[in-house]
């Protein structure tokens, strides 16, 4: 990589699923060599978007199980930024000329590695210029895979997306909170009846609101400019019971110093963002961190 300052990556999962007689590891390794083969294009509902596989190519040729580094292609709209896709390379063109069927307009390269043993596929969302969307990803890659062949040869594919699960440790340990409102809206009427496990201190306090005859009860947790939020135990200990009994709403800066809002109201797709230094290999950082990824969502 060239320069001298750090940039992030942003990635999203999915899970790959065979639906067939006897699956295997192999199986999933029969399925990426059988697309490796045909890196066909994709067109998406809307008309002038298309994506397609550039390679599909083992991270280990020797053993097929560690993996499939997928290089993916993207391209939208009309410009004068064209790709040569015999040639492999950027073009100008001016668009009121004719324009060869083999170039491609505003052109974007993506990252993503399947994982055959987890049964995960870790893609790029966002890196230096190239952004798009988990929609477009998730319409490319259940497209790419339901095809008449692919179903006689692997009966039923499916790709699904992995949703984000947002506990009360994710932002208790969140070391740049700048706001969080945290509502306790399902207050049990009785504790006895139900079996809930609580310490005598959250049930003591569960057991108040109730007798409170309250409906719901908030905090909202705000920091001053430029500050990050500080959590006590008894702030913490609240953001548990209301992630537990109710919901959460919070904001953070995130590695790149922007505000991301997130809600334990909303499922979200999964995404991570991490950032990446100039001296390091970025093929080798995406095999390590993706690897990271799909292990610790298996």
């Amino acid at each position: 990589m060239s320069g001298s300052r750090s940039c992030s990556v942003l990635y999203t999962a999915f899970d790959v699923q065979i639906f067939s007689d006897d699956v295997s590891t192999k199986t999933y390794i029969d399925l990426f060599l059988d697309l490796s083969r045909n890196l066909r294009e994709v067109p998406l509902q809307a008309r002038s978007n298309y994506v397609k596989f550039d390679s599909v190519k083992p991270l280990n040729d020797d053993k097929l199980e560690h993996g499939f580094r997928c290089e993916i292609f993207k391209s939208t709209g009309l410009t004068s930024n064209f790709r040569d896709t015999v040639e492999s390379q950027n073009v100008k063109l001016d668009t009121h000329k004719y324009i060869p069927t083999n170039y491609k307009a505003n052109p974007k390269d993506f990252s993503a590695i399947f994982y055959p043993s987890e049964r995960k596929i870790i893609c790029e969302l966002a890196f230096k210029k190239n952004k798009t969307t988990h929609a477009i990803v998730e319409e490319f890659l259940k497209t790419l895979v339901n095809t008449p062949t692919l179903n006689n040869k692997f009966k039923r594919i499916e790709i699904t997306p992995i949703y984000e699960k947002i506990t009360a440790d994710d932002i208790n340990h969140n070391k740049t909170l700048t706001y969080v409102e945290a509502v306790i809206n399902n207050i049990p009427d009785s504790f006895d009846e139900q079996n809930i496990v609580l310490s005598d201190k959250d049930r003591a306090f569960l057991k108040s609101l109730a007798d409170s005859n309250l409906e719901s009860y908030s905090q909202v947790f705000k920091t001053k400019k430029t500050k990050f939020l500080e959590l006590t135990d008894l702030n913490k200990d609240f953001i548990r019971l209301a992630v537990e009994y109710g919901f959460v709403k919070f904001h953070y800066k995130n590695i790149d110093n922007l505000t991301e809002k997130k809600s334990t109201l909303i499922i979200s797709p999964f995404t991570k963002r991490l950032k990446i230094f100039p001296e390091e290999v970025y093929g080798d950082f995406l095999i390590r961190e993706t690897r990271k990824i799909a292990e610790q969502l298996s």
